[in-house]
């Protein structure tokens, strides 16, 4: 069965429209300036840093991240 006749019917969304890790725009963790941090919708900052992960309530924005701090 091919991919198309399996998923036949079914409406695909473009993830990309989904904003991520919304809280961590304004983070003074967000990014370290390395090429795994050096933006806020990435899974890694200064406090999970790579290979470690942002929680996944982090990135999907459904709780508070505890090491956040508003960057000044």
């Amino acid at each position: 069965m091919t991919f198309e006749e399996l998923h036949d019917g079914e409406i695909f969304t473009d993830n990309t429209q989904f904003e991520r890790n919304k809280q961590c725009k304004d983070c003074m963790y967000q990014s370290d300036g390395t090429a795994n941090t050096n933006d806020y919708r990435k899974c890694s900052c200064l406090i999970y840093q790579h290979p470690e992960e942002k929680p996944d309530y982090v990135f999907d924005n459904t709780g508070k991240c505890e090491d956040y701090e508003k960057d000044e």
